[in-house]
């Protein structure tokens, strides 16, 4: 079911990205040319702003539209795994986009809902904070972000009921890379400043971020992909899961890129 969530909005702009959401074509665009992407790209005037919106909340670029670290990366991973990539990209945002961070925390798992319901609980959400036709527009590109990207089909995150596209379900993500499990560990916990959780955390009904309100993975197939992250040779975490432990132990050494570029080697 969708849920009430309480994010903190201030600061959070949402009509930065227009109506324009991140599409597939532009990022591959992008991560193929960085070097010329800004001076020869087929982008229309009103969409650079917005996308580049958007790649500083998946955390690819700064504010000087330069790459950053985890967008170098991001080169790389394009060219091998374009899976991941999203899943990557879907993580940041939930935490950089104000849009994103309200569907991650608010909108439940196997619950259809139509678009223009859809609509209202965003309305109602953001409406004192921000203007409706904002509002309206804003949630014009998250619909397309979910539309024109691998996050909404692929990933499961708004998979159309209905040809018209007038209704969707948000489905679990089940078969989620174990890097992206990883990454998304640790940048839960550095957001709280933890370096020790239990997996039952990720599940709590109060919790409005980590790895099970992004994706909805089940708790069965999380601790399959803890198992094997913790039996990895490059071993970046401990999952203690026997004799009623659902304890996950992070490196005190290691930070999410880190571990995501360990992981990759």
């Amino acid at each position: 079911m969708i849920k009430p969530t309480t994010i903190k909005l201030s600061n959070m702009k949402i009509s930065k990205y227009g109506t324009f959401g991140i599409h597939q074509e532009w990022v591959d665009q992008y991560l193929t040319d960085t070097d010329s992407f800004w001076e020869d790209n087929f982008l229309g005037v009103k969409q650079v702003p917005s996308f580049k919106a958007w790649l500083k909340d998946a955390e690819i670029i700064d504010e000087k539209s330069k790459l950053t670290p985890f967008g170098e990366l991001c080169v790389e991973i394009n060219r091998e795994n374009t899976t991941l990539l999203w899943e990557l990209i879907h993580i940041n945002l939930a935490y950089n986009s104000p849009l994103m961070g309200w569907f991650s925390s608010s909108v439940g798992f196997n619950t259809e809902i139509g678009r223009k319901d859809f609509d209202k609980l965003a309305l109602e959400y953001f409406q004192q904070t921000f203007k409706e036709t904002t509002i309206t527009y804003a949630v014009q590109a998250l619909v397309q972000t979910f539309k024109y990207s691998p996050i909404g089909e692929d990933l499961r995150q708004f998979v159309s009921q209905d040809t018209k596209g007038t209704s969707f379900q948000r489905l679990p993500y089940n078969d989620l890379s174990p890097e992206a499990v990883a990454y998304s560990l640790y940048k839960y916990a550095e957001q709280k400043g933890i370096k020790m959780l239990r997996v039952s955390d990720l599940y709590r009904s109060e919790e409005l971020c980590g790895v099970y309100r992004e994706f909805g993975i089940s708790k069965g197939e999380l601790q399959k992909k803890l198992r094997f992250l913790s039996s990895e040779k490059n071993r970046v975490l401990v999952a203690e899961l026997t004799m009623g432990l659902d304890h996950i132990t992070l490196r005190d050494d290691l930070d999410q890129l880190v571990v995501l570029k360990s992981l990759l080697q």
